[in-house]
């Protein structure tokens, strides 16, 4: 668990994105989340699952925000509905 940086929904699939590679899961967003939601992973937006240990910036754009995660050139948009409960996560604002 500690080596995945995100999980993505895209056309219908689910993908977990680690630090070894991209993989392919029958699960649903939603059924991750259940399952994760004590483990550290936080839902950010309607597409992606992020490992909160990884973040290392959040910028605001446009209307929403965007999640740099450390060692890695992704970044994760962050919905309006979801930015509150990060930030509750992470201990910020």
């Amino acid at each position: 668990m500690s080596d995945i940086f995100y999980f993505e929904a895209e056309l219908g699939k689910t993908s977990i994105i680690a630090s070894c590679g991209k993989y392919k899961t029958r699960d649903t967003l939603d059924t991750l989340q259940k399952r994760l939601w004590d483990c550290g992973f936080l839902r950010c937006h309607r597409g992606y699952i992020v490992n909160l240990r990884y973040i290392s910036k959040i910028s605001p754009m446009f209307n929403n925000y965007v999640l740099k995660l450390d060692g890695t050139q992704y970044e994760l948009p962050v919905s309006k509905k979801h930015i509150k409960e990060l930030k509750k996560a992470l201990g910020i604002g």
